[in-house]
């Protein structure tokens, strides 16, 4: 025999070898689930004297259904290879019937009851929003986007502070909001350019003196940081007293647009500063009505 046919004979033994081999491992991987079944099969099939709960519940979910009133038994842990029966309607019935606690989430936004307030609500949602998803959702300004509950309970809140504090003071909601369109863009970290704080930026020599969040974010940019991420932004005192200086400025000059000169100047006159806040309610105004 040559060299060459040595080795062709060779070839052909490994080939078959290695296909006996592959057919053994197939059979060996196939026969080993269901050797499994069967054994666990005859794990759960209960013989005729048993009293094991599990394989009475698991004979009685095969051989016959239960009657509607009748109360289902639990289910036994599933074996491998061993079909799951769905439970019957009257399970699903009475399971549907307890009563389900609610979920929610620190981003959902409680809708506000108030008419002004909804009003309010929705004029700052469109001023804030950046732009719309597809499906609708609003993306807000990355400084309203740090409250821990999300921007939409922030701006909710918001509004009813400054309807609150407007009613007591007795002037236009939607004239603080302005201001506190044009002094903050409703952002508590904003600082001015004379040291102001605040949404309706207080000045720390004058009526912020005494408001705890005016004197803290001075010496603590912790303490700004830390309020930054609360849903009121710690701005609750900022606003009652914001707005009852507003309130006093309008009636120690006479009329809006001097008493926005006051708020901004501290003396009485009708300047740009007043023009542009009255802008920003008439826009606030507008936008509250389209939606």
């Amino acid at each position: 025999m040559s060299a060459r046919a040595a080795r062709r004979t060779r070839q052909t033994r490994q080939t078959r070898q290695t296909r006996q081999t592959r057919r053994t491992r197939q059979a060996t991987r196939w026969a080993g689930p269901l050797v499994f079944a069967s054994l666990a099969s005859a794990c759960v099939t209960p013989s005729p004297g048993s009293t094991d709960p599990r394989a009475e519940a698991s004979l009685a979910a095969t051989t016959a259904a239960p009657a509607p009133t009748a109360v289902t038994p639990p289910a036994p842990h599933p074996v491998p290879g061993q079909a799951v029966t769905p439970p019957e309607p009257a399970a699903v019935a009475a399971t549907s019937r307890e009563p389900s606690r609610p979920t929610t989430t620190a981003t959902t936004k409680r809708e506000p009851e108030d008419p002004a307030v909804a009003a309010l609500t929705r004029a700052f949602e469109s001023r804030l929003t950046v732009w719309r998803r597809p499906d609708g959702e609003r993306v807000y300004v990355r400084q309203c986007r740090r409250a821990r509950d999300g921007c939409a309970a922030r701006i909710v809140l918001f509004a009813r502070l400054i309807v609150q504090a407007s009613r007591r003071a007795g002037i236009d909601p939607f004239l603080v909001g302005a201001v506190a369109m044009r002094e903050s863009g409703l952002d508590p970290a904003v600082v001015g350019h004379a040291g102001e704080r605040g949404i309706l930026q207080l000045h720390p020599k004058g009526v912020g003196y005494h408001v705890l969040f005016v004197r803290r974010s001075i010496r603590s940019p912790g303490y700004v940081a830390a309020c930054a991420k609360r849903t009121d932004g710690c701005q609750q005192e900022v606003i009652e007293v914001g707005t009852k200086l507003l309130a006093e400025s309008i009636a120690a000059c006479g009329g809006t647009r001097r008493g926005l000169g006051r708020y901004n100047t501290g003396r009485c006159q009708a300047n740009a500063y007043a023009a542009r806040v009255l802008e920003e309610r008439r826009v606030l105004r507008r936008l509250a009505s389209e939606t």
